[in-house]
């Protein structure tokens, strides 16, 4: 609820997006408003999981993120991509420390009918074929992310 709150409170006060002489039509009519819309969608996020033990590149984590989020969106209901899309998209990375992390981390996402999809990489310049890189959880309410990610670190 607080982050809910805070998100809110972030997306109203930033330049340009809120004054008090603009017409509601044009923005927020106010902070009331504006956490009103967040207590009525709920935050959403989705949590990416990168490993941290194969020795991707930089470039090579950026499109196993990527890969990671687009195949998680893409299994969620039209409903939870939309809620999510008018929320922002907020995605968080975090580190995983090895392919049984993300087997098991994917496996209470399902039993929790969250949307999640783990990567292989096709092994054309880094790694080797079938290497599992990543493993997207959500969109979904923040809370039900936190549940399957929320002990891991940031990357």
């Amino acid at each position: 609820m607080t982050d809910s709150i805070d998100a809110s409170v972030k997306y109203v006060t930033q330049p340009g997006r809120y004054h008090p002489t603009r017409r509601p039509s044009s923005c927020f009519a106010s902070i009331a408003d504006a956490l009103a819309l967040a207590l009525e969608d709920g935050s959403m996020k989705q949590a990416i999981v990168a490993r941290t033990d194969v020795g991707m590149g930089q470039g090579k984590l950026a499109a196993q993120v990527a890969h990671a989020s687009l195949s998680a969106y893409e299994k969620a209901d039209s409903q939870l991509r939309d809620q999510w899309k008018r929320g922002g998209q907020k995605k968080v990375v975090l580190k995983g420390e090895s392919e049984r992390q993300l087997h098991e981390l994917a496996a209470i996402a399902d039993s929790d009918g969250i949307p999640n999809a783990v990567v292989r990489d096709a092994g054309h310049t880094q790694l080797e074929p079938g290497t599992v890189t990543a493993l997207a959880v959500g969109p979904a309410a923040d809370d039900r992310v936190d549940r399957v990610t929320g002990e891991l670190s940031l990357f």
